[in-house]
């Protein structure tokens, strides 16, 4: 990639069943291509492997409660196994060497404060974006891999904020960053790939940034590198009026504004957590929900208002 003036940043933020899979990383490169050929630089951001999280909460668990971790630590490596044989891209031990030793050096630990629990719980993500690159690396791509601590920092904690808090809670600072944005630029790279939930507060420690965490990465990346837009590839087509695994009249919402997915999402719509959208409002970043599986269904824009505009009422979120 170049660094010129002109080139846009488009943002695709992948969830833990849309990086599941082959086919699934299949329609992960088939929607980075399609960002090249529009004319966009990518940047995914992804989640964990689906099931990975929960695993290592229970492997933070056990440690905490000092109980033998080795079923907990062989849930954690057996999902990233058992893609990386399943892609045909090598060893766990190849890919994600780094990544590996801090896994079993934390399941080997005594004890768990909220420091380490966050840099155990971030290792989700970071297996699954090393197995990504050397995934894309095979598709035709020439992927960079970055750590997202690099990209986003934490704000500071609020007052009275304890120590789970500021590590496993945090709030990452949304300012537009062109020295960010061009650095990530520079090299012969077509794709960037990275991860969701996590960034790094001013003492350099790792910190994880709570329920929606991926989400409000991607937006924040987004915001930082003043992106063209951002794509949330998910399990489901798009917002709905009401929730359709209840209501079998449930219409899918064509577009609405930023406010009005916020509201949505304060109210329970489970696709996008609300806390994402406020540095999109504030720099009138268009998002796009898409279907991983049906990329050819169009989805829900949520655009700044008259871009997004479809009268009536949106939705009815139920908890």
């Amino acid at each position: 990639m170049s660094a010129d003036p002109d080139s846009r940043w488009l943002v695709l933020k992948f969830g833990g069943t849309s990086v599941a899979t082959p086919a699934r990383w299949r329609r992960v490169a088939a929607a980075a291509r399609r960002a090249l050929a529009s004319g966009h630089r990518p940047i995914l951001v992804c989640s964990a492997v689906a099931g990975v999280t929960d695993a290592l909460t229970a492997l933070a668990d056990a440690i905490a409660r000092g109980d033998d971790s080795a079923s907990a630590l062989a849930r954690v490596e057996s999902p990233n196994r058992r893609l990386v044989a399943a892609l045909g891209v090598g060893s766990l031990e190849d890919i994600a060497p780094r990544e590996l030793a801090a896994l079993r050096a934390a399941a080997a630990a005594p004890t768990l404060d909220a420091p380490a629990r966050a840099e155990l719980l971030a290792l989700g993500e970071l297996f699954s974006t090393r197995i990504g690159a050397a995934f894309l690396a095979t598709a035709g791509f020439t992927p960079r891999w970055v750590d997202a601590r690099d990209l986003l920092r934490a704000a500071p904690p609020h007052d009275g904020a304890t120590e789970a808090d500021v590590f496993l809670a945090a709030r990452a600072v949304p300012d537009p960053d062109d020295a960010l944005a061009a650095e990530l630029a520079r090299g012969d790279h077509d794709v960037v790939i990275t991860q969701g939930f996590l960034a790094r507060d001013d003492a350099g420690r790792t910190v994880l940034l709570g329920r929606g965490g991926s989400d409000t990465s991607a937006a924040t990346i987004a915001a930082r590198v003043r992106a063209a837009g951002l794509e949330i590839w998910t399990d489901v087509p798009g917002l709905f009026t009401v929730d359709p695994r209840l209501h079998d009249d449930a219409r899918l919402i064509g577009a609405l504004d930023h406010r009005e997915a916020e509201v949505l999402g304060a109210l329970g719509a489970k696709v996008l957590h609300p806390r994402c959208l406020a540095p999109l409002r504030a720099q009138a970043i268009p998002v796009r929900i898409g279907w991983t599986d049906r990329p050819d269904v169009p989805g829900t824009l949520i655009a700044s208002r008259g871009a997004a505009a479809d009268p009536g009422v949106k939705g009815i979120a139920t908890r």
